[in-house]
């Protein structure tokens, strides 16, 4: 007799939030074709060898291999009968045209989140044909998108899908497993860790199914869901391993379940889908955060501490009022949507300035002016489940919040041409310095402006400070007088140092400094490693080390968190101390320790951490996808960062990224990265190579194509002879004219930097060969200065500069007319106070 209480606690689950759905092979029990019921495991193996095998060898190779599994079987057909094609073309339609049982039906009453399948068979396509419900059916490895359509991940191919997709044979499981992830398996890991799940005939002997089921014991603390497994007979080793991670076993058949599933009253309106799909793409509505916020009476913030900032912590009263607050409520009432529905404000600054804090006070207040504010937690951002929910709610005026968005920019650009709610989106976004100045160039062109954020404790500052630090009971060793507390405060300097000093005292890093260093030479503590790479994960600005990645790469008790402090033992107080863990990953919690363990770090440890990072990570990044892991392989392979962040030599830098040819050679950013190296190393002609690779990849690319032809020019630059420089400069000019005269909308941006680029290396090519510049050219140049001078550009007082020196040295000034207080007035007249641009730098490359 089946536990009531599971039973209870399935259907609550059922009937609170949709899970997500895992059918396994046993599934399909029941269902038939034109040829009999559907196989199953044993079934389908003993078919198999009766098709290719039973009177192709001798008796007893046939009894051994009758003992084999279905892989094994499908590898032998493969590697020693040599008939691949032929096995998939019989799987196919002895796997096709299915005909559901009647229970089957009921699968589709249900508003499942998503399903997921390690089969092949067309049976869950039939079902939803009768129904209501559109699916859609990610069959392919390239992901397809439509609106409003459960999703269907078939796994291991399908039967109307292309053959070279099935996988059924040992070797075809084995690369599913260990080899790169498509992106059915990055959202199954994904999602396995964070989503509830059902599985239904799905058998854990299986070993790509045990590797899934693996990944969410690994992840412990972390784990989200709840894992939920129907199996009418299970074995007692089954039994006791959903025991041991918690989960709910029902003893039922397939038919059995789809009966209870009937008895399930779910049924959201048309808005409450669309926020079940927003939330899965993990934007939340703020209420709905405010609202699911438990309640306990006391709650004591660990903000101080270093924690990120959370929306408790807002609503408590916990945060002292940023001084750039007023400015940015000032800068959000005078917004105008008359040419634009969507408006970007992006704040930039430092790590640990309170970015994040200001934001969320932001959205607080928003909520508060009446706007719709939702935040994006997830680790891609997915605009069109936000435009389905715009369009279907009933409100006008929306605030989505974004926090380390810059690798996010591109998507933005595109918010703002695809926003066709006719609604007003107002997305407020934070950024640290670096990358948002490096990536900022697709929001430049658009309604938006930037707001600096930085860490200064001045007076005024330290007394809003002090009291609420006072206000709460966490002045530490500051003077309880207010006056000289404010005082101690400004000497500080930044806020992490005062909070540092407010949680673990004064003397709080000579008292740290011995002992951590007794532990970074121990080299087999995990914690101690962790503690390097989330160092380098904060060099290079990457916000956080995701969960995914941390459980299959340590074996670290996580759950010391929870417990009391005379429990933790010495390494656990290490993590607890230092660590921070927030809803996706875990991050360093304060300078100093980062700066410790940053000097305490050999640079050959560094490179052996960046590379295991890269490698780890390579199966999750792909060419078109936009997430998370993207973000963290564009950052430890940027040739910049590992220069400038990590202080890596180039030759090292070269080195790490020949090694990785293999696992990123499909992927245009490896290349571009790998020519840049080169271009450094002045090897022209491997940069070119390695650029023309990233064309092929992405042939429309602007980027790339900029990068080729001022790679020809940088050339023609660097090489002695003249003939050759000659014919290497007229190819790059070609390429890059064609690129400033093209007229096609989406390069109009991008022209700004190729201008400066072709402008900067002419004047180079003329001093170093000793040419003169016609008048034609001369004003070639200016016409194309003209077209961007009154454009958003940091450089344009750079390139005036370099552009009057070249008609002062030539003799040529009177060749352009000049007015009193135009930039070229100012530029010939007060050259000194110009800036100044670096010719080796190009941010509409460092940009892609």
């Amino acid at each position: 007799m089946e536990n009531k209480s599971s039973i209870e606690e399935v259907k609550d689950i059922l009937e609170k939030e949709p899970p997500m759905l895992f059918l396994g092979a046993g599934f399909s029990l029941g269902a038939t074709n034109e040829y009999g019921d559907i196989p199953l495991g044993n079934a389908l193996k003993l078919e198999i060898i009766d098709k290719f095998i039973r009177y192709n060898i001798d008796e007893d190779a046939i009894r051994e291999i009758e003992q084999y599994e279905l892989q094994d079987v499908c590898e032998f057909i493969d590697d020693s009968l040599k008939k691949y094609t032929e096995l998939r073309s019989f799987l196919v339609k002895r796997l096709g045209n299915v005909r559901p049982a009647s229970f089957h039906y009921k699968l589709s009453t249900y508003p499942w989140k998503k399903i997921y399948t390690v089969n092949i068979d067309n049976l869950v396509e039939t079902i939803y044909k009768k129904s209501s419900s559109k699916l859609l059916v990610q069959n392919q490895l390239k992901q397809k998108t439509e609106f409003n359509n459960l999703e269907y991940m078939k796994l291991h191919g399908c039967v109307n899908g292309s053959i070279e997709e099935l996988v059924f044979s040992r070797k075809e499981y084995n690369n599913l497993i260990s080899g790169r992830m498509n992106f059915k398996l990055n959202d199954l890991v994904h999602d396995i860790q964070q989503e509830t799940f059902i599985f239904i005939g799905a058998s854990m002997d299986e070993a790509d199914i045990d590797s899934y089921i693996i990944k969410y014991e690994q992840a412990g603390y972390f784990r989200k869901g709840k894992m939920i497994f129907v199996d009418p007979k299970p074995t007692m080793k089954f039994r006791n391993r959903v025991k041991s991670f918690s989960g709910i076993l029902l003893e039922w058949t397939t038919e059995q379940f789809m009966d209870f599933l009937n008895t399930i009253h779910y049924n959201p309106n048309e808005l409450e889908k669309c926020i079940n799909r927003l939330n899965y793409s993990g934007i939340y509505l703020y209420k709905d955060i405010v609202n699911n916020i438990e309640s306990v009476q006391i709650y004591e913030s660990k903000l101080y501490e270093g924690y990120n900032c959370e929306w408790r912590d807002v609503l408590e009263n916990w945060l002292f009022e940023s001084p750039y607050f007023e400015d940015l409520k000032k800068r959000i009432d005078q917004i105008s949507y008359a040419e634009c529905d969507t408006y970007c404000i992006a704040l930039y600054g430092k790590g640990l300035v309170g970015k994040g804090c200001l934001l969320k006070q932001a959205g607080a207040w928003l909520d508060r002016q009446g706007y719709t504010v939702l935040e994006f937690k997830g680790k891609s951002l997915d605009y069109s489940k936000l435009f389905e929910f715009m369009r279907n709610d009933s409100r006008n005026r929306y605030a989505l919040l974004i926090e380390d968005a810059s690798y996010y920019y591109k998507l933005i650009e595109q918010i703002f041409d695809k926003n066709d709610t006719n609604k007003k989106l107002l997305i407020l976004t934070t950024s640290r310095n670096y990358n948002h100045i490096k990536k900022r160039y697709y929001l430049v062109g658009n309604p938006y402006e930037e707001l600096e954020i930085k860490d200064k404790l001045d007076y005024k500052y330290a007394q809003i400070i002090y009291k609420k630090i006072s206000e709460k009971g966490y002045l530490g060793e500051l003077s309880r007088e207010e006056n000289q507390g404010c005082k101690e405060i400004t000497k500080y300097k930044i806020l992490s140092n005062l909070f540092t000093a407010i949680t673990y005292g004064e003397n709080f890093q000579e008292r740290v400094k011995d002992s951590l260093k007794d532990l970074l030479e121990d080299q087999n503590d995990q914690g101690i490693k962790l503690f390097k790479e989330l160092t380098l994960f904060e060099r290079v600005d990457v916000p956080y080390y995701p969960n995914e990645m941390l459980t299959a790469r340590y074996s670290i008790d996580f759950y010391c968190f929870n417990k009391d402090v005379e429990k933790i033992s010495a390494s656990e107080a290490v993590i607890v101390d230092f660590v921070r863990v927030d809803g996706e990953g875990v991050s360093l919690k304060n300078k100093m320790i980062l700066e410790q363990v940053w000097k305490l770090t050999t640079i050959k440890e560094k490179e052996e951490i960046v590379y295991g990072i890269l490698q780890y990570i390579a199966p999750y990044v792909s060419e078109n996808d936009n997430n998370y892991w993207r973000v963290i392989f564009e950052s430890f392979l940027k040739v910049d960062i590992l220069e400038d962040k990590l202080r890596f030599r180039l030759q090292d830098i070269l080195s790490l990224l020949y090694q990785l040819k293999e696992e990123y050679g499909e992927i245009s950013y490896y290349w571009l990265q790998l020519g840049i190296a080169e271009q450094k190393k002045k090897d022209y002609a491997k940069a070119l190579n390695h650029l023309k690779m990233a064309k092929r990849i992405r042939p429309y690319a602007y980027q790339i194509q900029h990068a080729i032809a001022r790679n020809y020019l940088k050339q023609a630059n660097y090489v002695r002879d003249i003939t050759e420089a000659d014919a290497l400069f007229k190819i790059g000019e070609e390429k890059m004219f064609e690129l400033i005269n093209s007229r096609e909308h989406y390069k109009d941006k991008a022209k700004n930097f190729s201008i400066h680029c072709y402008i900067l290396e002419k004047i180079s090519f003329l001093s170093k060969y000793n040419r003169k510049i016609s008048n034609d050219e001369i004003r070639r140049m200016k016409g194309w200065i003209d077209s961007i001078l009154y454009t958003k550009d940091d450089y344009i007082n750079g390139l005036l500069k370099a552009f009057v020196r070249l008609l002062k040295d030539n003799n040529k000034v009177d060749i352009i007319n000049f007015k009193p207080g135009d930039p070229y007035w100012n530029a010939l007249n007060e050259e000194n106070l110009l800036g100044f641009q670096d010719n080796d730098d190009d941010i509409l490359v460092e940009s892609y």
